[in-house]
């Protein structure tokens, strides 16, 4: 709002009227909800995505007027007053969380996606809505649902649980699973052993068994499909946001094999399973039609930021107004990803 109250300010003052330079305008930031029967500017609302600005002559400095004797004076004050809001915004962002990423690498990519999270948070309309999906291999897992971000505490609950984001968890053992290095994964019998330490590297995130290789994105942007499909919300716009740092690769037949023989089910998340074998072409088949789905039937526009991968898949997937953002390292995350997030609010005005 400080950098909105001067930008208004010097606007104003570049454009003349009646030849003189118009009062300092009158700002007033608010909220809007378009999704409303009758949308209408409600002043001092929180978060704000709306700003109210009047700007004129009036007072000492109204406009003088050769005829206004006429109607016994010597001059009137003008002014309009315009409203402009962010349009509400459902977001599903798809991470892959595949080990290729490496810890370090990883965590520029947590950081930029609870960057991201503040920064649509900080400027929510009343029904802005958020959900966080992450995939391996043949699975895909709702680590967040759709969450109301206006929702008083929402943003630091999701930024809470956020912070724990990592690869999948393998068998095996690390002390501070954010600390910038690869766990030590079990090896020979104990493989797949996630009973000591209890859920292995990162016992916040979903289990990857050794006979889950591969990187399935169809699964991931089906999994968003299917989540913004089950949405009530009508909302003025809606964007997926792919966050990859491994080019699709195939699923053999015998993944889901091992989870099984051990009796786990992942039933802390919505899971979703995706179909093997799968080779690297059928991804990128299957997710060229998830995101056909997501852009013609639900109206959901497609932006994958990559990084460390060169694949046509991300240049060739439906993207409607979306864009393909590859980052020559995982430390430019953070800055792409904010310059996505500043593309969804596209403007109403009244």
């Amino acid at each position: 709002t400080t950098a909105g109250d001067a930008m208004a300010a010097t606007a104003a003052a570049r454009n003349a009227i009646a030849g003189a330079a118009p009062d300092a305008p009158t700002i007033t930031w608010g909220t809007w909800d378009d999704t409303a029967p009758t949308p209408a500017f409600t002043a001092l609302g929180t978060p704000p995505n709306a700003v109210e600005i009047t700007v004129g002559r009036t007072g000492a400095n109204a406009v003088p007027l050769l005829l206004a004797t006429l109607w016994g004076g010597t001059d009137r004050g003008i002014s309009a007053t315009a409203i402009a809001a962010a349009r509400s915004v459902q977001v599903v962002f798809v991470v892959d969380i595949d080990e290729a990423w490496g810890e370090t690498d990883f965590g520029h990519a947590r950081t930029a996606l609870r960057d991201a999270l503040a920064r649509l948070g900080a400027t929510a309309s009343p029904v802005d809505e958020v959900a966080l999906v992450v995939h391996d291999s043949r699975y895909a897992w709702l680590w967040s649902p759709l969450t109301t971000l206006s929702t008083s505490g929402a943003v630091a609950t999701l930024d809470a649980s956020w912070a724990k984001l990592n690869l999948s968890s393998r068998a095996g053992s690390n002390a501070s699973p954010i600390d910038g290095f690869d766990c030590t994964v079990h090896v020979g019998p104990s493989t797949d052993n996630f009973t000591t330490p209890a859920g292995g590297c990162y016992p916040d995130s979903p289990r990857a068994y050794s006979d889950e290789t591969g990187t399935d994105h169809a699964v991931g942007l089906q999994l968003a499909a299917d989540t913004l499909s089950a949405s009530p919300l009508s909302v003025a716009r809606r964007a997926v946001v792919v966050l990859s740092g491994h080019p699709p690769a195939g699923t053999p037949a015998a993944a889901g094999a091992a989870r099984a023989a051990d009796g786990f089910v992942e039933d802390r998340f919505t899971e979703l399973a995706g179909p093997v074998p799968r080779t690297a072409a059928d991804v990128a088949t299957a997710a060229d039609t998830a995101a056909t789905t997501l852009l013609t039937t639900l109206g959901a526009h497609l932006w994958v930021v990559s990084t460390g991968v060169a694949d046509p898949m991300y240049d060739t997937l439906p993207r409607g107004d979306g864009a393909h953002r590859p980052a020559a390292a995982a430390t430019d995350l953070p800055a792409l990803l904010a310059g996505v997030v500043a593309e969804l609010p596209i403007a109403v005005v009244q």
